[in-house]
């Protein structure tokens, strides 16, 4: 196959990944895999290896824990702090993921690149758009608004037609797993926890005020929430 029929696949091990490694080679791609280490979680890159076997692919993977910790992780404490709300799948997506696949692809000669997320993909006035997916319960166009030209320009969206309840369908038995769910790096941990440890001087209660400065309730630390918030701050109906 040409250099425009290989593939470098973002690939977890997940049910999505994987059910995209079966569309790629359906479509006549030639799928390689790239795991990245983004935490040093040993049991990610164990599954990630399991599958790939599974699914006789090739799989590579890709040490990318420094400029995660410092452009996602980082992010998304510091950003709690000073009383904003991060995104760090976007942020992600955008400064590692879809990075990381473009330098890998052109170091290794492989001419597309590809994920498991679901959005679709269209060329007019000589720019790639990011598109909303078919099925609009699973679309995560979202998270890749920030994603380069020159990234997009290489990438092909396999799950972009593809019904979320349709790509299990595509796995065998011993590859499903369970459904991931929340932020990665913090590995089940609740995310104000995490937040606590970031603080350098601690993160305080306080008090919630009307307009008129009239108390009307407290708070457990500005960090713990976002502009606009109405439910979850334990007010009286108004």
């Amino acid at each position: 196959m040409g250099c425009e029929r290989r593939v470098l696949l973002a690939f977890s091990g997940g049910n999505d990944s994987c059910a995209a490694v079966g569309i790629l080679r359906a479509r006549g791609y030639e799928p390689t895999l790239l795991t990245l280490d983004m935490t040093g979680d040993r049991s990610l890159l164990a599954r990630a290896r399991r599958a790939a076997e599974a699914l006789d692919t090739p799989l590579l993977t890709a040490d990318v824990r420094t400029s995660f910790t410092r452009q996602v992780v980082d992010y998304f404490a510091s950003g709690y702090l000073t009383g904003e709300t991060p995104a760090p799948c976007t942020e992600c997506n955008s400064r590692i993921k879809w990075n990381t696949l473009r330098d890998v692809s052109i170091e290794r000669g492989i001419g597309r690149i590809a994920t498991g997320h679901y959005f679709r993909l269209s060329r007019q006035y000589g720019k790639v758009f990011v598109r909303q997916a078919a099925d609009p319960a699973k679309d995560q166009s979202y998270y890749l608004w920030g994603v380069s030209q020159s990234c997009l320009e290489r990438a092909i969206a396999p799950m972009g037609e593809t019904l979320k309840r349709k790509a299990g369908e595509r796995l065998p038995a011993g590859l499903k797993s369970p459904e991931s769910m929340g932020i990665c790096f913090l590995r089940g941990e609740n995310y104000r926890e995490f937040l606590r440890r970031r603080a350098p001087n601690g993160i305080r209660p306080g008090e919630i005020v009307d307009r008129n400065g009239k108390r009307i309730g407290t708070h457990d630390g500005y960090a713990f929430y976002t502009v606009g918030q109405k439910r979850g701050l334990g007010l009286p109906p108004s």
